[in-house]
């Protein structure tokens, strides 16, 4: 019997989620678009529909950028559509720019109770560390990448020069 080789989906894998627990804290740099879905609950468990389910309730799902074992790695945030409007109301403070801005994830509560907090950094982040999160891959939201980018080892040309050959052995400008 011969089975060939296939590309493995990154839907089943939980380590690419973000976990905050309650009372946890977490920094990251959100980068690319939401994705919006919709699911009901069944069984205790999430189950994707449609808009026309009446039990569909409205998800998303964004990239986080984190700093995790000495590398900048990219993690799904998944959140409720009140979430939603928080995430774009700091948006706003941050001048539509959120994407360059370190911003502290705090989450109080359990279940349906939980209630998340969010706190961007005063000042956006350098040049240097931004053009080191360009080159985090993102990951696969809805099943075609997140956002069109340059391969890892390639620099995105709108960010000018590549960081030095030696980039990764200095501290990070954020400690995360």
């Amino acid at each position: 019997m011969k089975f060939q080789e296939r590309a493995k989906k990154q839907s089943g894998d939980s380590s690419r989620y973000l976990k905050v627990g309650d009372g946890e804290t977490v920094s990251g740099i959100f980068r690319g678009e939401v994705y919006s879905f919709h699911v009901k609950w069944v069984g205790g468990k999430s189950q994707v529909t449609d808009s026309n389910d009446r039990e569909a309730k409205l998800r998303h799902k964004v990239n986080v950028v984190v700093y995790e074992g000495n590398k900048f790695v990219a993690k799904v945030f998944e959140f409720p559509d009140g979430v939603y409007e928080q995430l774009g109301e700091v948006n706003k403070k941050c001048g539509g720019a959120l994407e360059k801005f370190k911003v502290k994830i705090a989450r109080s509560g359990i279940e349906k109770a939980t209630r998340y907090f969010f706190l961007p950094e005063e000042k956006p982040l350098s040049e240097v560390v931004l053009k080191a999160i360009a080159l985090v891959d993102l990951n696969i939201l809805d099943g075609k990448k997140a956002e069109a980018q340059a391969p890892a080892d390639e620099f995105p040309p709108d960010f000018g020069d590549p960081p030095p050959d030696d980039f990764n052995e200095h501290e990070p400008e954020i400690p995360f």
